[in-house]
């Protein structure tokens, strides 16, 4: 009794033994390679547009300052909080 696991490795070792081997890559010349060059430097270069940037949230701006004030009070007042 054949297993799905056998069939499976025999129709793919069939597929294999008809497909064809890719030709292989054509040799560059040195004008295909400077426009190889070319494209490959347009594309690395930085993108010359600044992205926009989102503003700051006044919420988180009022509670980032309203934590540190906190803060500042805390290690100020640091007996009289021990003491409770």
């Amino acid at each position: 009794m054949k297993t799905g696991y056998d069939q499976f490795f025999k129709k793919a070792q069939k597929v294999a033994a008809e497909k064809k081997t890719a030709p292989p890559r054509r040799d560059f010349t040195a004008k295909d390679n400077k426009l190889l060059i070319e494209e490959l430097r347009r594309r690395v270069q930085p993108k010359k547009t600044k992205r926009k940037r989102r503003p700051i949230s006044w919420k988180m701006a009022g509670i980032s300052i309203l934590g540190l004030i906190v803060t500042v009070l805390g290690l100020w007042k640091i007996d009289d909080i021990e003491k409770l």
